[in-house]
This record gives C-alpha cells, sequence and structure tokens, in this order.
C-alpha cells in the first residue's frame, strides 16, 4: 500500500475544504532516471542522497556511483563488479576474476582493495568505514573485518562462518558445523560471545546497537525468533507457528518478523515490551 500517496490525497482533501477548490493543488512526486544506456543496471543500495549499483556494460559489471547530482564511474576493469553496499559516501563491493572475488572500498576519493589472496571474500556488510565479510580459507569460511585501518581475522576454526551484519563495531554471524547448521555468535569490538548453544539451527541474525535478533528453527517445521539485548536472551515467539524465518528485522529494541497463522503468513511486531 502506497501510504505516502494515501497522505498527500488527504491533505489535498483538506486543502480543498478549508479554502475551496480553486486554491487545492495536486501534490507531485518527482522520479529521477539516474541511468538511460543500453544496458542492465542492478543492485541499486541508498544512503541519504547517495545511490549505488552496477551495470553491465557488455563485457563486465561494473560499479556506479550517483551523489545526488553527478553519476560517477567507480570501476573500469574486466572483473565482475558486483554487490555494492553504501554507508555515507563510503562504497564496499566485490570483484570477481576467474574464480576468485576480491573486496574493494571506495571512500569518497580513492579506491582500495581490502583482499589479496586466492579465495573467495564476499557476503560484505559496511557501517561507516568499518566492513565485514566471509572469506574461504580453502576449507571453510571466516569472517573478516576492516576497521578503516586495519583487517582483523574474527574467526579461525572448523566451522562455516557465514551471513556477517555489522553495527558500528559490532558484528554478528552464525557459525556452525556445516554449511546448514549453526550457532549465533557476536562481537562486540573486542571480545566474541557465544550467544547459543543447543541442538537445532540457529540462523539469519541481524544486529542493530548491541540488540541482536535472529530464527532458531527448533524442529522441521517450527522455528522461533530470538532477541539479545546486550545482556539476555529473550524467545518473542512462544508457540509451534512457523515464525522467524528469513524476514525478521531489528530497529533499536523493535523487531518485525513473519509468522504463520494457520493460513497464511502475518506480520508480527514487538515493541520492546510487548
Amino acid at each position: 500500500m502506497n501510504y505516502r500517496r494515501i497522505i498527500s490525497m488527504s491533505l489535498a482533501v483538506l486543502l480543498f475544504s478549508f479554502l475551496g477548490a480553486n486554491s487545492a493543488q495536486a501534490i507531485e512526486w518527482t522520479v529521477t532516471q539516474l541511468t538511460n544506456n543500453s544496458y542492465e543496471d542492478r543492485k541499486p543500495q541508498v544512503y541519504g542522497s547517495n545511490v549505488v549499483w552496477c551495470g553491465y556494460d557488455g563485457d563486465s559489471y561494473e560499479v556506479f556511483l550517483h551523489d545526488g547530482s553527478t553519476t560517477t564511474q567507480l570501476t573500469n576493469n574486466s572483473y565482475r563488479n558486483k554487490y555494492p553496499q553504501i554507508y555515507g559516501s563510503n562504497v564496499v563491493w566485490h570483484g570477481c576474476q576467474d574464480n576468485d572475488s576480491e573486496i574493494f572500498l571506495y571512500d569518497g576519493t580513492t579506491t582500495t582493495q581490502l583482499t589479496n589472496n586466492s579465495y573467495h571474500d564476499e557476503q560484505l556488510q559496511i557501517y561507516g568505514s568499518n566492513v565485514v565479510w566471509q572469506g574461504w580459507d580453502g576449507n571453510d569460511f571466516e569472517i573478516f573485518l576492516y576497521d578503516g585501518t586495519t583487517t582483523t581475522q574474527l574467526t579461525n576454526n572448523s566451522y562455516y562462518d557465514t551471513y556477517p551484519q555489522i553495527y558500528g563495531s559490532n558484528v554478528v554471524w552464525e557459525g556452525g558445523p556445516d554449511s546448514k547448521s549453526g550457532e549465533i555468535f557476536f562481537y562486540d569490538g573486542t571480545t566474541t560471545t557465544q550467544l547459543t548453544n543447543n541442538s537445532y539451527p540457529d540462523d539469519y541474525p541481524q544486529i542493530y546497537g548491541s540488540n541482536v535478533v535472529w530464527r532458531g528453527r527448533r524442529n522441521g517445521t517450527d522455528s522461533a525468533t530470538f532477541l539479545y539485548d546486550g545482556n539476555t536472551t529473550t524467545q518473542l515467539a512462544n508457540d509451534s507457528r512457523y515464525d522467524g524465518d528469513i524476514d525478521v528485522d531489528i530497529y533499536g529494541s523493535n523487531v518485525a518478523w513473519e509468522g504463520y497463522d494457520g493460513n497464511d503468513n502475518e506480520i508480527f511486531l514487538y515493541d520492546g515490551t510487548t
């Protein structure tokens, strides 16, 4: 539902009522087409008035940045530059050549290659100048964090450490003995804490500040949404519905997720209390 349009129409009706039909004016929304070319533009991400995307120029994917007035092509090479993420004027993406992908960061002025190895670096996320990603070390995935100056390997084990998410210097991810099961781990800028330790898979974590939310798949047909608030873990859904799924999100202490009510999926909200 287009709530903006509904609000616009309501304001127009009020103007008509108080000032008369001749005084009422429709509110127009302006849409700007940022690209107009013969190739495919995909994966847009936005921060403020800055927009980043990748476009296929017939040879490879390149990364483009629109800063509110001007569009700049950030890459021009034979790599497949894909999955850009943006925070402010900082843009991060991975460039894949042959069977190896590396991480690149544009800081508003300069592009820096953050990784240079023989394995895949992917699933990148950015917050400020902090960048997190998962890298394949030849046996499994590990988690890496770049803090604006230095890259630190946060994990070094035989687990599959995947799906990293970042907020400030806080990082959360799922790690387990294979790619289909795992526990939730939280790094607070100094120390890594294992948030879960149970017999079922916990996955798809999201983070806001020190609050972490994730899905716990307690059996084959039932999953629940869990919240860690920096001290305590609370199970938000406490029934046999299929709650959580992949679509669980957090902002502050507010958590939203989808849950199956016996007929179809519905949306649920936890506001920090109820």
